[in-house]
Formats: structure tokens, C-alpha cells, sequence
């Protein structure tokens, strides 16, 4: 693959899952009130994340390991995916909130780690 479709390949998947993730926060998951400080500390680090992912992209070479970050980017957004789907009906909330789980997730993803 050339270097400037690689780059591209990588950036869509880069930038879906961040999206995705960054859908997660504000149009999935319950929160109890304001967006708890850590939650705002580890978006603001994912998006400083993402910004310095892209400029890599953009003034680096890319190295033969860039096919297992393009699968790792797609395992990542199935079992993102796998999770939102198995937490539709009972979301659960935002990390660093007060609140108590009343739950226990045991389907989707979660029959295989546990939740919350």
C-alpha cells in the first residue's frame, strides 16, 4: 500500500473510533449530572490523543506494523459495537459517577468480563 492511502485507511478507522467513542459519552452512557471531572479529564486526553495520532499520520512514515493497528482499530469498534448493543435497554453511566449499580450485565461482551 502507498503511504498516503495507508495514512487515510488509518485515519478513517482512527477518527470512527474516536466518534464512536465520543458518541458513547454524551448519546449512551447515563450520567447522574454533570460530566464527573474524570470523565472530563479522559476526554480531553482522548482528544489530545487523537490530535497528535493524526499529525503522526500526517508528517511521519508509516511502518510495517500498520495493518495490526488498522485490525486493532476494527477489533475495536466490533466489540464497541458488541457492547452497545448489549447495553441498549440499561446504559450504563458514565465512569467516575457517584451513583450505585443496580444492575449486573451478563450478556453481550460482559458473559465474559464483568460489569459494572
Amino acid at each position: 500500500m502507498s503511504h498516503s492511502y495507508t495514512a487515510a485507511t488509518l485515519f478513517v478507522f482512527g477518527f470512527a473510533c474516536f466518534a464512536s467513542f465520543s458518541w458513547g459519552v454524551k448519546g449512551h452512557f447515563r450520567s447522574t449530572g454533570k460530566m464527573p471531572p474524570g470523565m472530563k479529564l479522559v476526554s480531553l486526553l482522548s482528544l489530545l490523543g487523537f490530535i497528535i495520532f493524526a499529525g503522526r499520520l500526517a508528517l511521519m512514515d508509516i511502518s510495517a506494523q500498520a495493518d495490526v493497528a488498522l485490525w486493532l482499530f476494527v477489533g475495536s469498534l466490533a466489540l464497541f459495537n458488541w457492547t452497545i448493543n448489549a447495553t441498549r435497554r440499561t446504559p450504563p453511566t458514565l465512569a467516575f459517577d457517584t451513583d450505585k449499580p443496580a444492575f449486573l450485565l451478563l450478556h453481550g461482551p460482559y458473559q465474559y468480563v464483568r460489569h459494572p
